[in-house]
């Protein structure tokens, strides 16, 4: 059967013993990956715009399992990420699912579709540590509804007020311009967030030695020095900024000038994906 044969493939709401299933699935070839304007991604479910829906989009097998297992990139050692077919997915949640129970569902539909068969292993892998500069870092407390932070410039000053509608206390945004740069935003949440980007866009393991707690509001803008990584796309609000600079400074630097942080180099045991099988073209009805 061709690649360009849509596969599709309907259950049952609920299974035979009682557990939750998608009441139906399709997966099928993108037809995206001639025009990489499109980026790879995978989301859906509780918590996000697609509540009853989980959709991948120019995906790779690959993405889909970091997506259904819940890893990062550099969980998958010598796995070529971005390479290899790109498949479209559209499941329909079951009502009252919560995010867990969509990330199992959407393994065993990666198993029974692809044959997917891993393990996981301790490795000793290398790690960013996310600390503080001399003093301090440059973050402020963030008092329940405030305005939104302003993007700071590289001499500690305000270049730009935020772009686009005003973040709301607990949100965050992540933004990027025509000329490349980039711009994380946070208002009312903790490092956390910024860590679990900072650990997406270097895929490698970032932990936070700051020692900053509660809810903070910072803003970090860089230029984008990796473009065409994974594509695998964070799930939240994405804004286009429409007068960052050019210029923007790395994201060292950014973190040095704009936060008081920067990132030292170390390694850790950490838990890693191995993929004993996957076939390269999914089961047909």
């Amino acid at each position: 059967m061709s690649l360009a044969v849509v596969f599709a493939l309907v259950l049952d709401q609920t299974a035979p013993d009682g557990a939750l299933s998608f009441e139906a699935a399709s997966v099928k070839p993108s037809e995206m990956s001639v025009n990489r304007m499109y980026r790879a991604t995978c989301q859906g479910g509780p918590g996000s715009r697609f509540r009853d829906q989980f959709i991948c989009t120019d995906a790779t097998v690959a993405i889909m399992a970091m997506a259904a297992l819940d890893i990062q990139p550099y969980q998958l050692p010598g796995a070529k990420v971005d390479g290899g077919p790109r498949f479209e997915v559209r499941a329909i949640i079951p009502k009252g699912a919560s995010r867990e129970q969509v990330r199992t569902l959407f393994q065993e539909l990666l198993k029974e579709r692809f044959h997917i068969a891993y393990h996981f292993e301790k490795r000793e892998m290398p790690v960013l540590e996310l600390v503080k500069i001399g003093n301090g870092a440059k973050l402020r407390p963030s008092p329940t509804n405030a305005p939104p932070p302003e993007a700071s410039g590289a001499d500690g000053g305000a270049k730009k007020a935020s772009v686009g509608p005003a973040l709301s206390f607990g949100s965050y945004s992540l933004g990027t311009s025509v000329t490349g740069a980039i711009c994380f935003e946070g208002n009312g949440v903790s490092l956390s967030e910024l860590v679990s980007f900072l650990t997406r866009r270097l895929e490698r393991k970032v932990t936070d030695s700051t020692g900053l707690m509660g809810n903070l509001e910072y803003s970090l803008c860089f230029k984008d020095d990796l473009a065409g990584g994974t594509g695998a796309a964070p799930v939240i609000d994405t804004r286009v900024l429409a007068g960052y600079e050019a210029d923007a400074p790395d994201l060292a630097t950014a973190l040095k000038e704009q936060l008081g942080l920067k990132l030292l180099v170390g390694k850790t045991l950490l838990d890693v994906l191995i993929i004993d099988h996957i076939d390269k073209v999914p089961t047909p009805n």
